[in-house]
């Protein structure tokens, strides 16, 4: 399958369009495949296949991208070709809005979100949030300070 999704390394009009396709034509855990296929070949999913991903009908997709998504705000992914608005090219809060608990929570466990945090934005962040998203973020690998929350 790696041979297969190196296929999508350089997204034009054709291979977008297939992958959309391919996505649409899909399962939800065969959408969780290939989402993870192409990030485990080194490929940043397409802004447009995370975009329809992130508003799943699915809570098992929106549930894996809240949790594994390596990039969610394409305005800091050098992406100057997507249409639309600042706001419409950042996932972040669609996920951090999802009629799903369970998705919110999973936002706040994504190691690849909250790596260039500060401790203030972390802590604010702490204290927004709802009882599971907690719990989530102090299992958030790359929140080191979320070990300081249990000792206190």
């Amino acid at each position: 399958m790696e041979t297969t999704l190196l296929r999508y390394s350089i997204i034009d009009a054709y291979t977008l369009q297939e992958l959309e396709r391919r996505y649409h034509f899909s399962s939800p855990e065969q959408r969780i495949e290939l989402l993870d296929g192409l990030y485990r070949t080194g490929i940043l999913p397409p802004f447009e296949i995370l975009r329809i991903s992130a508003v799943d009908e699915s809570s098992n997709v929106r549930q894996w991208i809240a949790r594994h998504a390596r990039c969610l705000n394409y305005n800091d992914a050098g992406h100057t070709n997507i249409g639309g608005s600042t706001d419409q090219r950042d996932l972040t809060n669609i996920l951090r809005r999802d009629p799903d608990p369970f998705v919110r929570a999973c936002f706040y466990e994504n190691p690849y979100l909250f790596a260039n945090d500060t401790e203030d934005d972390w802590w604010a962040t702490f204290a927004e949030g709802s009882h599971l998203e907690r719990l989530a973020m102090v299992r958030n690998p790359n929140l080191h300070r979320a070990s300081r929350v249990l000792d206190a």
